[in-house]
């Protein structure tokens, strides 16, 4: 009866650390959406603990799931794109930096530990593209117009989507190839 009890007593046991993350890789988090603005670094987080001597990797999932990218392997990139690079943090986060990002990069990324089943999370990554438009004093968008010579006239430039951690204007007009500034003879621009 002893027996019996010890024997399943270990099976319970093994079963249970078979199943509980603290005894092999497992991650810090979990899977996020993150947003950056175009022409800005994403750096996607993959902390992981307890790795021993399983591998890291990302790829990138495009159509659904139904194409996958290799991007890296351990420390060493897979892609022929050198914006992707894998910037280790100790102690466990395998972060993959993309710099400059584009509108193109948008989608699923997922980071991989090689355990048997694979151990994944997903970071779904968004791109703030700026958009600019050109309006005219009633809102309207900007066509050919024409206007009296020596008469006023009011544009507006609407910009969407663009991060205003700035502490300059990003917004110049242009005549031609000539900046136009806020002090020129006619009265500039506001």
């Amino acid at each position: 009866m002893l027996n019996y009890i010890f024997d399943s007593h270990s099976t319970l046991n093994k079963h249970q650390h078979h199943h509980d993350h603290r005894w092999g890789p497992h991650f810090e988090g979990e899977s996020k959406n993150m947003t950056v603005q175009a022409g800005g670094s994403a750096l996607l987080d993959c902390r992981i603990s307890l790795l021993q001597d399983k591998t890291v990797s990302w790829v990138r999932r495009q159509d659904n799931g139904e194409k996958v990218n290799l991007l890296t392997v351990g420390q060493q990139t897979y892609i022929g794109d050198s914006r992707y690079t894998v910037k280790f943090q100790y102690p466990d986060n395998w972060r993959l930096q993309i710099e400059p990002v584009n509108s193109s990069d948008e989608g699923q990324y997922e980071c991989q530990v090689s355990t048997h089943p694979p151990k994944y999370i997903h970071v779904n990554l968004h791109i703030n593209a700026p958009s600019v438009q050109i309006v005219d004093a009633l809102g309207e968008p900007l066509r050919d117009k024409y206007y009296e010579a020596d008469s006023t006239i009011e544009l507006l430039c609407v910009v969407r989507h663009i991060a205003m951690q700035v502490q300059y204007s990003v917004v110049q007009w242009l005549h031609g190839n000539r900046v136009l500034n806020y002090d020129t003879t006619r009265g500039g621009i506001r």
